[in-house]
């Protein structure tokens, strides 16, 4: 039952949990420590799980036409991560999800969660709210991609995941800023020089 306080405390903070409710749910997850680099979907496949991050981190990403990786989103610690439109309706997977670093994760298959539903009705509150947040987190995404500088995107980044940058490969960022590691580098480096010029 250890392994899997962390994500009863954050379902507490949207609803109370009896003891009964607490353990239904536990018997209904799967707790998994993963190496990182470690595929957890494939594009073809079909998303039978949404991930919850109980430690580490995870990314989705895609692989265009050119074979460039393209990273869609960061899951860290209370994230829950999935190909959301293979999940709920059983198609097949367009993302990779893939561990950046050793994490420790927590599996929600679509038929438990389900159950779930009929049993504890108020998680159908707390899921929908997940996904209206995921829906919502892709629409800022595409402006951000459409709309703004990639300076602009990766202040964005840094608030969005605070202490990130520092963990995780700077191609990966790069990879999520939509430019190469090359251009993504220079970038960091003219900011940093014009840093104490926007202090002043």
């Amino acid at each position: 039952m250890k392994e899997f306080e962390y994500l009863l405390s954050s379902l507490e903070k949207h609803m109370p949990l009896t003891a009964y409710e607490k353990k239904l749910i536990v018997s209904k997850l799967i707790y998994k420590h993963i190496s990182k680099r470690e595929i957890l979907l494939k594009p073809g496949n079909v998303a039978n799980y949404t991930i919850f991050v109980n430690n580490g981190c995870l990314r989705q990403y895609f692989i265009n036409v050119e074979g460039v990786e393209h990273t869609t989103v960061f899951g860290v610690r209370g994230y829950w991560l999935t190909d959301i439109n293979s999940f709920l309706n059983k198609c097949e997977a367009k993302f990779y999800i893939e561990t950046v670093e050793d994490s420790e994760v927590i599996l929600l298959s679509n038929d438990n969660q389900a159950e779930l539903f009929e049993l504890i009705p108020k998680l159908n509150i707390y899921f929908r709210m997940i996904y209206e947040r995921v829906v919502s987190a892709k629409d800022e995404r595409i402006l951000s991609m459409l709309c703004s500088r990639a300076d602009e995107r990766f202040l964005q980044f840094l608030q969005c995941y605070p202490n990130l940058d520092s963990r995780i490969p700077q191609y990966l960022i790069a990879s999520y800023l939509g430019v190469t590691p090359e251009f993504f580098s220079r970038m960091k480096s003219k900011m940093a020089q014009d840093l104490p010029k926007n202090k002043k």
